[in-house]
């Protein structure tokens, strides 16, 4: 479900990514703020990636100063962080962020303060993810891997890349990756609170989950959990 939900926000961002305007100039959009509160999901098995309020376009009449930053701390790329220009590579590394902890739980550069939390997104490597979910398939590590690399050059080069290899790894699978089992699965978690309230569903907070940790063996691309 996992990477159902973030291969629909990679759709969605090269939709965004990839707009033209009617002359066919590029608008060069750059969402800025990928996160799990921009990151909705129907009962009906459909993902919305929405907010799009700091988003830059070349054509913004106001643009933002030089060097403020933009987007929650725990989610943004380092070349946001360094004060760079931000292109679609940067929505990448945030989706990578947003995977990860989908499936462990953890926001793999989250520290006491901001500021450590920067540092973090700057100079550390994550923890193997595997180290907080064993399940995760080798694939899926290898997607994680090159869309969280420090350097842009070596991230994907675009969202559809990045959904194209998620797909792949929902093709070999049966027990989930559908839009129809993902409302399933929605329906089943929050069918009775659904009934309860009439169909009105008010939530409040999520709570952290963790797993059993695992050996690292993904290339030394991860750091181990101490």
């Amino acid at each position: 479900h996992a990477c159902r939900i973030v291969a629909d926000v990679c759709h969605a961002l090269y939709y965004a990514h990839s707009r033209r305007d009617l002359d066919g100039t590029p608008l060069e959009i750059v969402h800025r703020d990928v996160s799990p509160q921009n990151v909705l999901i129907g009962f009906v098995g459909q993902v919305k990636l929405v907010d799009f309020g700091i988003a830059k376009a070349a054509g913004k009449l106001a643009q933002t100063r030089a060097g403020m930053l933009k987007g929650k701390y725990a989610y943004i790329s380092p070349e946001q962080v360094q004060g760079k220009v931000a292109d679609p590579r940067s929505d990448v590394f945030s989706t990578g962020l947003v995977l990860y902890e989908l499936l462990t739980g953890r926001r793999p550069f989250e520290r006491d303060t901001g500021v450590d939390t920067l540092k973090a997104i700057v100079q550390d490597r994550p923890i193997d993810p595997r180290d907080y979910n064993p399940e995760i398939p080798h694939s899926v590590v290898r997607v994680l891997s090159r869309a969280m690399e420090k350097e842009p050059d070596r991230r994907y080069p675009d969202a559809q890349e990045m959904a194209g290899d998620l797909e792949d790894t929902l093709n070999q699978t049966q027990d989930a990756g559908t839009h129809s089992q993902l409302a399933d699965y929605m329906n089943k978690v929050f069918g009775a609170e659904l009934n309860a309230q009439g169909g009105t569903l008010l939530i409040r907070g999520l709570t952290e989950v963790a797993v059993a940790a695992a050996a690292q063996d993904f290339d030394g691309f991860f750091a181990r959990d101490a």
